[in-house]
């Protein structure tokens, strides 16, 4: 009876000891800060970055950060105040590109530090100059097609006006 015991209790023993790591590595990774970051160019002015706090607990940013150049310069971009993001809560922050025109070349991602610390990188699907050409290519697609649009109208009225003009002037000399 006393092997059964202890052949028993070495399992429970095992199995506390794996249940007490499981907890104690799912409490670490739970208490965690997770955000995530999407961006968009407006106005080819602006980089706003929307950065989510996906964890359960507030987080709180104090700087943002990018490397440029050749050799990986650290450019920090100054905010206001530190930005409190709520569990659950999306903010934008906004970069003035044409403050940052002559750093942006090479930029592939964004360091947002948090007030303890810790380094939360955004890795851009594509680099900043990429990104500026793309909304520019955009823009003038835009502008392009509203000519094209204007041109067309004013072509479609000149034919309109001569067709009149003839018809009046058939009339006139009939």
């Amino acid at each position: 009876m006393k092997e059964l015991v202890a052949e028993y209790g070495f399992y429970v023993a095992l199995y506390a000891a794996l249940l007490s790591s499981y907890i104690f590595i799912d409490q670490k990774f739970s208490a965690r800060a997770k955000i995530t970051f999407i961006h968009r160019i407006l106005d080819g002015k602006i980089l706003r970055t929307t950065v989510t706090n996906l964890s359960s607990k507030p987080i709180t940013i104090l700087e943002v950060r990018y490397f440029y150049g050749k050799y990986n310069s650290q450019r920090n971009i100054p905010l206001k105040t530190s930005m409190l993001i709520d569990s659950g809560v999306a903010i934008d922050i906004d970069i003035e590109l044409e403050k940052e025109a002559d750093y942006l070349d090479g930029v592939s991602e964004f360091e947002f530090i948090s007030s303890i610390n810790q380094k939360h990188i955004y890795k851009l699907p594509r680099l900043i100059i990429d990104e500026l050409k793309i909304e520019f290519l955009k823009v003038a697609a835009e502008s392009f097609a509203k000519t094209d649009m204007a041109y067309n109208t004013a072509m479609k009225n000149l034919k309109n006006n001569l067709e009149s003009t003839e018809k009046y002037v058939i009339k006139k000399n009939e």
